[in-house]
């Protein structure tokens, strides 16, 4: 109806000042509802038409295309599918963690972030005692090396 209001603006000189709206009461007025839809097969023949006439030019004139993909090459192995990956890499870690969500589901922590802090003081006393450990064994290795000749350093 749209286009059929802007036609016959364009090409009437009776209605070339009418609203659309005008000028679909006129339509009505004179030839019915029907008169709305007027023209649309023949618009829909033309727009089939040159649609086909374009898709005929571009597949005349653009490249050529295989129409099957290329074979698969024979003795390639099939790919493993991945699933998904493990959850946590490090056993030690992920026990703690699931702790954690276990402590968060049930709401027994009040505090993750003061949790966490205490977890990693912890943690940080461990590292200290093991560096401390290390410094002995390397203390005793020096002491104990035939380039010192045996004897101990202060």
């Amino acid at each position: 109806p749209l286009i059929r209001a802007k036609v016959l603006q364009q090409t009437s000189n009776l209605r070339k000042g009418m609203s659309p709206m005008a000028i679909w009461r006129d339509i009505i007025a004179e030839e019915g509802v029907g008169g709305l839809y007027r023209g649309v097969l023949a618009m829909s023949y033309k727009t089939v038409l040159w649609n086909a006439l374009m898709m005929m030019c571009k597949n005349s004139v653009g490249p050529k295309r295989t129409l099957t993909p290329p074979a698969s090459p024979a003795n390639r192995p099939l790919p493993i599918p991945s699933m998904g990956r493990d959850a946590f890499s490090d056993p030690l870690a992920a026990g703690e963690k699931l702790d954690e969500i276990l402590e968060y589901i049930r709401g027994d922590s009040q505090d993750p972030i003061n949790h966490r802090v205490g977890v990693l003081e912890h943690r940080l006393g461990q590292v200290s005692k093991e560096i401390q450990e290390i410094k002995g064994l390397l203390q005793h290795l020096v002491a104990n090396s035939p380039s010192n000749g045996g004897c101990p350093t202060s």
